[in-house]
């Protein structure tokens, strides 16, 4: 990545951010430079003021994605402002494929026990492993049903069964005919 203009993040602890292109020019004719104020509106409603202190050149393509429409600020100052127990999803995009596992081994050296990495391969086998489970439950319930409506149908067959066979002795008995 490439600033337009300023620098990147100053040595000191005040809330300064790099902005990308499409924000430092939102409309034609107005641009946000470097030493401006701009107002970051928090999920919690909370507005906080950050000092421009650099603007990215447009067309950067990075890892992460499009950085035209994105805020960089420290980490420091991010977490002043969300106050995190803990980062719940961090993303990471692999430039190709066989550098997955390289990635991943890589993050599980340097943090250990501490992170738990999991690759869209991991995460599409866990949901294949939940559905299996899911339609081994239904095969379950729509056997034991299955055995149930058997039971019940041969139970009342064979009470008809008995019930007939004495209709039949008793006429018998009495000698009727067929």
């Amino acid at each position: 990545m490439e600033l337009e203009n300023g620098t990147v993040y100053p040595p000191v602890t005040v809330p300064y951010a790099v902005i990308g292109h499409d924000i430092a020019h939102p409309i034609p004719n107005i641009t946000i430079q470097p030493s401006s104020t701009i107002i970051l509106k928090l999920s919690n409603g909370n507005m906080v003021p950050l000092t421009v202190y650099g603007v990215l050149q447009s067309t950067q393509s990075v890892v992460i994605g499009d950085t035209s429409d994105a805020i960089f600020i420290p980490l420091s100052e991010a977490r002043a402002l969300i106050n995190p127990l803990g980062y719940f999803l961090v993303v990471l995009q692999a430039g190709s494929i066989s550098e997955i596992n390289t990635i991943t081994t890589l993050l599980s050296y340097i943090y250990g026990n501490s992170l738990t990495v999991t690759t869209i391969q991991q995460a599409v086998s866990s949901v294949q492993v939940i559905i299996t489970s899911f339609s081994f439950l239904v095969i379950l319930i729509g056997s034991i049903s299955l055995f149930v409506g058997a039971v019940g149908i041969m139970g009342i067959t064979l009470a008809r069964v008995y019930q007939r066979t004495r209709e039949i002795g008793i006429m018998k008995t009495l000698r009727a005919n067929n």
